[in-house]
This record gives structure tokens, C-alpha cells and sequence, in this order.
């Protein structure tokens, strides 16, 4: 039997796996499973900007491109939290 040596940060994340799993029923290894499969799903629908392509889409959406409508012209801290004291 092998024996393994963990520091507490991966400890604690296995611990949060693991009860993630006991609450959807099913063992750490399928949960583990699912989740890699998920994050190659997101990893291959969103390819990652560079730099460059980053940049431009900033100014795209500064500009008002992208489809994103500009905010109005009095837009305030009170549209946000209009709902707080």
C-alpha cells in the first residue's frame, strides 16, 4: 500500500469534492469524472483570447459594439441598489 502525503490546501479541496459527491449519490471517482468532462466541455466552447483579441473586444464593447446597448446617460449608483436603504 502506498502511502500519499497531501498539504492541507489539497487536503480541504478533497474534502469539498467529497462531500459534493456524497450529496449527488454518487462516489468521488464518477464525480471527479463528470467534472473533468464538464471543464473540457467549457475548455473546447470557449477558446481563450490572446492578448490582442482581448484588446479589441474591450474597445468593441467601449465603442458600443458587441450588440451591447450603452447605459443612459443619467444612469446612477440608484439604478443599481435601488432596492437598498
Amino acid at each position: 500500500m502506498a502511502i500519499l502525503s497531501l498539504d492541507e490546501p489539497s487536503v480541504s479541496a478533497l474534502k469539498t469534492l467529497g462531500a459534493q459527491a456524497a450529496a449527488r449519490g454518487i462516489p468521488l471517482a464518477e464525480h471527479l469524472r463528470a467534472l473533468a468532462e464538464w471543464v473540457a466541455r467549457v475548455d473546447d466552447a470557449k477558446p481563450a483570447l490572446d492578448a490582442e483579441a482581448f484588446a479589441r473586444w474591450v474597445a468593441e464593447i467601449g465603442a458600443g459594439g458587441a450588440g451591447i446597448e450603452p447605459l443612459p446617460s443619467d444612469f446612477s449608483r440608484t439604478d443599481i441598489y435601488f432596492d437598498h436603504d
